[in-house]
Parts: C-alpha cells; structure tokens; sequence
C-alpha cells in the first residue's frame, strides 16, 4: 500500500537502516541463492520489530524507501506484509505454519449493510464449508465470529501481526478466538465489503488450499471449482445475516491480498448500486444520469494515484474541468 512522501523524512534509527540496507539489497541481489539469504536476514529483522510492535521502525524505512528507492521499496512492504499475516509456531513438539485469511463479502444494497457478530449457526456453517470446499485437509482453522467493516480492521502491520498470534493459537488449540478489534460505526455506503477473518494452522511445508493438494490438475480449475462450490454453500449463509443486499463472495485469500482484490472488486458494484439508486429515487433511466470523472494525486506534478466518480442526473452540457488533486 502507497504511503505518503510529504513530510520531511527524520533521521533513521539503526534498527530502521538495517531494514532500508537488507531491502536494497534484495533488490539487487543477482542470484537466487543471495536473494533467499537476504530474505531469511530481513525476515528475522521484522519478526524482532513486529513482535516488539516497534511499528515506527517500520515505518520509518518504508517512507524512506518509499522516496529513495521504490523497488527497495516494494521488496520491503512485501516482506512486512508477508511477516504479519503469517508466522511459524511451535505445538505439542511440532512446527506449525500459520497463515491469517480474509474472506471477502461484496454486498451492495439501498438500505444499511450490517456488520457485527454472528451466530454460532453461521460461524458452524462457514467452518464445515471451509474445511469441505477451501481447505486441504488436516488443516486447523480457527474463525472470528464477527463480520467486520474495512475501518474496523487492524490499521498497522505490527496490529495484524498481533492477530495472526492469537488467532493461530486458537486454530492449534481448537478454541474460541479472543478478540479484541475495534467496533468503530461503519460508514453508510450503498456498496461496501464485510470481511471475515480466519486463521490456518498446518504443519511446517504443508499445503493450505485444496488446490495445493494434486499437481496433476490446473491450479486454475481447482480454483474455480472451489470458488463456485464457496459461493453456493455459503452465500445463504451470508445473505442471513445481510438481508436486503445483493451479495457476491470472493475466494478466501491470505489477508492483504484479500482486502486489495475486494477493494477493486467492490467498485463496479459502487457504481451498479449509485445507477440504481439514483434511477430509483429520482425517477430517471440510466441513459439521463451523467458521471464526472476526477483524476486523484498526491500533488499537483505528480503521477495519477486515482480516478473517482461523482454520478448526477443530466444536465446542459458540462465544461470540461481539470483533474483535481487532493
């Protein structure tokens, strides 16, 4: 995720250097073997830093990188996501791999989208499902049995890393996971993304998805079939605890790539559920709605971050306007 580069980069601590020098030299590393002994030295860097919850450190190397080195830059933010939503523990004589999973739901309505907790029936439905039709088997899986809200998630790494720990010792010890994640109001949009949040726990080399489990047949086929079986178990599931909303499930993916591929999945939806309220409310077709458009960036030479929409009912011809800039 982009972090901004407007404000004045201070001095960076040692801790913090260490992790700019390891990153850059990931990034130039000419062999594979140099490159996996670079990794193994960064990921030991922000296992110490995330344990510690010394988000700072962190953060301060990413916006150093961020200005000084963009592909040290990604080599970095990769690694500190892949450290905070997964790490090895140790159980009963056993090494474990655990991996923390968001299970996206695209729901678009005219009324609210809830959030909060669900029924001990709905959370006993997406773990038999999950095991039948996701999971390889033999996998420990623990489910957090509330649906949250983007803005309900953890905001920092250290935080998600903190959350990977409890909940993959509540999959090895097949307990209820207890959470503490914040219950913030949710904002009222007529398309949003409700996520749910799991962890897995297999031993240390183990697969984690069915589709890991037989080389023989397409990555890609295994996926879609497990896809369709989730969305057809478990949508009834969903939809029951969301009534009045259209609702579209995703694949169950490892945390951050989860909430990236929902937020871009949401916004054809954002814009199907503005087209019909609008037409709805105003008594309009599709045909008499106009849309500006507004390219986004962080200043006013710099590169386009992101276009949004603004729809309205049409009116006489519009002047043309120049990209705005937050």
């Amino acid at each position: 995720m982009r972090r901004s580069a407007k404000r004045s980069i201070p001095r960076l601590s040692a801790e913090s250097q260490r992790l700019v020098n390891v990153s850059q030299a990931i990034a130039s590393a000419t062999s594979r073997l140099e490159e996996s002994a670079w990794k193994r030295s960064l990921d030991v860097s922000l296992n110490k830093q995330l344990k510690n919850h010394h988000q700072s450190m962190i953060d301060a190397a990413l916006d150093y990188l961020f200005g000084a080195d963009p592909s040290a830059y990604d080599v970095l933010v990769e690694a500190v996501e892949a450290n905070s939503e997964a790490c090895a523990f140790e159980y009963d004589g056993q090494l474990y791999s655990v991996q923390l999973l968001a299970l996206p739901v695209l729901a678009w309505t005219r009324f609210s989208i809830a959030s909060g907790n669900l029924s001990t029936d709905v959370c006993n439905g997406l773990f038999a499902h999950l095991h039948a039709h996701i999971l390889a088997s033999d996998v420990h899986l623990a489910v957090a049995p509330t649906l949250y809200a983007i803005e309900q998630l953890p905001r920092h790494h250290a935080d998600v890393f903190a959350l990977t720990q409890r909940m993959g010792q509540a999959a090895l010890e097949q307990s209820q996971p207890q959470l503490a994640l914040e219950q913030a109001p949710t904002a009222p949009f007529l398309a949003d993304t409700r996520y749910l949040i799991v962890a897995v726990a297999v031993p240390s080399g183990a697969p984690i998805f069915r589709w890991q489990m037989d080389e023989q047949i397409p990555v890609a086929h295994e996926k879609n079939a497990a896809l369709q079986a989730w969305m057809t178990q478990a949508t009834p599931l969903f939809t029951r605890f969301l009534p009045g909303c259209n609702v579209e499930l995703l694949l169950p993916q490892p945390y951050y790539f989860a909430c990236r591929e929902a937020d871009k999945r949401i916004r054809p939806a954002a814009i199907r559920a503005a087209d019909y309220y609008l037409t709805q409310s105003l008594g309009l077709v599709s045909s008499e709605l106009h849309a500006n458009i507004g390219s986004f960036c962080e200043n006013i030479s710099g590169q386009v971050d992101e276009y949004r929409h603004l729809a309205s009912p049409r009116t006489e011809r519009l002047e043309r306007r120049q990209p705005v800039c937050r």
